[in-house]
């Protein structure tokens, strides 16, 4: 995100069981946040969790961004202008970066393959 950047968040996002005696009711996605930020500019840190965290398989991992090309915002530098992808400040972009650690004892290669 560059200067229209106005929130993020990361979620974990997974289904929930259905209810007992529930024949044929779809599950519903349950969402857990992990970070919710109001984004500035010239706030482009990482953030680590206090604790590690296990994410069962099958979690997908959701990041939200929120952006502000209004008059309002203060950082805007064209309201008027039409924003695109782009590397350079004025334009925009959002990219959500993440590590994972895998335990030392399983075959990454195989780790990271969807069966």
């Amino acid at each position: 995100m560059h200067l229209r950047g106005k929130r993020f968040e990361y979620n974990l996002v997974s289904e929930t069981a259905q209810k007992p005696g529930d024949n044929g009711g779809e599950s519903s996605p349950r969402f857990e946040p992990l970070l919710r930020v109001n984004y500035h500019f010239h706030w482009q840190m990482s953030y680590r969790l206090a604790t590690p965290l296990h994410v069962a398989a099958g979690t997908e991992l959701q990041a939200v961004a929120w952006f502000d090309n209004s008059r309002n915002n203060p950082h805007n530098p064209d309201p008027e202008a039409a924003v695109r992808w782009g590397e350079q400040t004025y334009d925009e972009m959002m990219v959500g970066f993440f590590d994972v650690a895998v335990d030392a004892h399983l075959d990454k290669k195989d780790f990271f393959v969807r069966h």
